[in-house]
């Protein structure tokens, strides 16, 4: 889904283990269009320390595609009996051809998976998540050429 907001034009996709688990490209209309990259993952653990103070200051691993890169938590807060965090993958990117064969070459049979290792696991229900990717390709150039019309 592509969401044209005040800011951002974003491409979210919905994931497909837990409903809600989503993933962002959010190209800024103010910054020339350059896009974040990042998700949001729920818990509903009540017994574990707040994600912002476990993470203050500290990037993690992740597991994209089977590749591991870095991830920070920049967005932590209390839903339910549990917590949500928006974990970035990717800040202030441009987009390029580069970008996109990269994303295609570590998906699975069109999917992109993401597992959270330990010790970071034990901080969520679902360590792992994955999203169709399916024309992933064609979506990005549409977000970022309805960022492009509407830069402010």
């Amino acid at each position: 889904m592509i969401d044209d907001q005040e800011n951002y034009i974003t491409l979210m996709k919905n994931g497909e283990i837990a409903h809600g688990n989503n993933i962002y490209f959010n190209f800024d209309k103010h910054n020339g269009c350059l896009f974040n990259v990042f998700f949001f993952m729920y818990t509903m653990q009540d017994n574990i320390p707040p994600l912002m103070e476990v993470y203050e200051n500290q990037a993690f691993q992740v597991i994209l595609g089977g590749e591991e890169i870095q991830a920070n938590l920049k967005y932590s807060t209390p839903f339910g009996l549990g917590q949500i965090a928006g974990i970035y993958l990717a800040r202030e990117l441009p987009l390029s051809e580069a970008f996109i064969e990269y994303n295609e070459q570590i998906l699975q049979d069109n999917l992109m998976i993401i597992k959270i290792p330990e010790p970071h696991a034990q901080y969520f229900d679902i360590p792992e998540e994955n999203w169709d990717f399916t024309n992933i390709g064609p979506k990005l150039y549409e977000a970022h050429n309805t960022c492009i019309a509407n830069q402010v």
